[in-house]
């Protein structure tokens, strides 16, 4: 089935290997240094279920393994992209001229569309035939530019699970949101290439 109502009614039908995936993502996150290829290894199993076939704790560990070292580059370049202009908007007094509001403006909205830009990383990165961070990110703006309104929704949606779960239902990060997550953003992903892979296959 294809749109929301159907991919949450799958979800359903694969609750319990996605509460298996989110506690094996909870703890190998809370250990910190293991944190970037749990979340590999969550997207990794949550893909798996989002193309039907079956999904246990091993496939959480085989995307754990297999995306170690992109999940740490993905992990470092987003710290260096979000800590640089955090410091430069912390000393900036914006108060002191009309330009230093539009570049700090200009930060935020840069800042704004890379994080939207994230939310498809790790599902495009595990379609690749060659897993490549630099080609995920070229797509996923691509992608952002072709089917903005798909985007933009499924950014909604992402950040109203984030929100429900953290102030009505917070012990749904124990059992169920972050595989939830994987799970309906890789479902997403599959259908926004699927047009493309039709289009180059046809060529």
């Amino acid at each position: 089935m294809s749109g929301l109502r159907g991919w949450t009614i799958d979800a359903t039908d694969n609750i319990f290997q996605l509460m298996v995936i989110n506690v094996l993502w909870l703890g190998f996150t809370l250990l910190i240094v293991t944190a970037p290829p749990a979340l590999a290894g969550l997207f990794y199993a949550t893909n798996k279920l989002a193309h039907g076939r079956y999904t246990g704790w091993r496939t959480f560990f085989v995307g754990f393994r297999s995306f170690f070292n992109v999940s740490w580059c993905w992990f470092l370049l987003n710290a260096i992209i979000l800590i640089v202009p955090a410091i430069f908007l912390s000393y900036v007094d914006l108060r002191n001229t009309n330009s230093m509001v539009w570049i700090s403006g200009g930060l935020l909205a840069i800042l704004f569309v890379w994080s939207i830009a994230q939310i498809y990383i790790f599902p495009l990165i595990i379609e690749q035939s060659q897993p490549s961070l630099h080609y995920a990110l070229w797509n996923s703006f691509i992608l952002m530019l072709r089917r903005p309104v798909r985007w933009f929704a499924t950014g909604v949606l992402v950040l109203a699970i984030i929100i429900f779960s953290t102030i009505l239902f917070l012990p749904g990060w124990l059992v169920i949101t972050a595989s939830l997550l994987g799970y309906l953003i890789n479902r997403s992903t599959i259908h926004l290439i699927h047009p493309f892979l039709t289009q180059e296959s046809s060529v």
